[in-house]
């Protein structure tokens, strides 16, 4: 697949100790002197049974079960890793921010944080509105850290709309299920989610900047990118 081709130029660039948040069926594939620790909300048992279509010979197994929302990465000690990487997690977290404040945190001085999101025009949320920036930042000024079934009609109204109008038992069942996988929460381009990245470090005062990205134009998917802790 193109886009994780074009991945590689951004992962050559690790070394030393990382984590890899949400590696899922498709963890980086790192120089060999790297080492990484797969962090998860869910096991490769429960990830089976929420998604079905995933090959499940594919499935990483965690090293660590966290959620992130509640948890953040409290279990590393500050500046302990060379790299963090990212990919397709922020989208499902109910607090963006605070995730990533806790992946800077425990960067090293000069580590990275790789980080890919899906670029709503070329996936299924291409008529779901995007994520406004205030939405998120008070999200984090007041450390939500949980959500409810509801919050996923958005999904209902914008992509799956054959299921408008069906009893509530019905709807019910589809907003738990979409609860229960941790469905996209969160829509972007690649141009609003870069400016989301800028933003939202800006406000957190984090220092960093881009040392190799590509966006959805590039790859037809995502943006991806490579940041490194300054």
């Amino acid at each position: 697949m193109k886009f994780l081709e074009l991945r590689q130029t951004g992962y050559d660039l690790l070394k030393g100790s990382g984590l890899e948040i949400g590696a899922f069926e498709h963890p980086a594939c790192l120089p060999t002197a790297c080492s990484v620790e797969y962090v998860d909300r869910f096991s490769t048992f429960e990830a089976q049974k929420l998604f079905p279509e995933v090959e499940c010979s594919k499935l990483i197994e965690p090293d660590h079960l966290i959620d992130l929302d509640c948890e953040g990465l409290k279990f590393f000690k500050s500046a302990s890793r060379d790299f963090v990487i990212f990919n397709h997690v922020i989208e499902h977290l109910i607090n963006p921010m605070f995730a990533l404040e806790e992946i800077f945190r425990v960067l090293r001085q000069g580590g990275y944080c790789v980080i890919a999101a899906p670029d709503k025009e070329y996936t299924f949320d291409k008529d779901r509105p995007l994520t406004p920036f205030n939405v998120l930042i008070e999200a984090y000024e007041s450390g939500l850290s949980e959500n409810s079934a509801e919050d996923y009609e958005d999904i209902l109204n914008f992509i799956h709309t054959e299921h408008l109008g069906k009893p509530k038992s019905f709807i019910d069942k589809c907003l738990d299920s979409y609860h229960a996988r941790r469905e996209h929460l969160h829509i972007w381009t690649s141009e609003s989610f870069r400016l989301f990245l800028v933003s939202a470090l800006s406000y957190l005062k984090l220092q960093s900047s881009p040392v190799y990205e590509v966006t959805a134009v590039d790859n037809s998917f995502e943006y991806f990118g490579v940041w490194q802790k300054r």
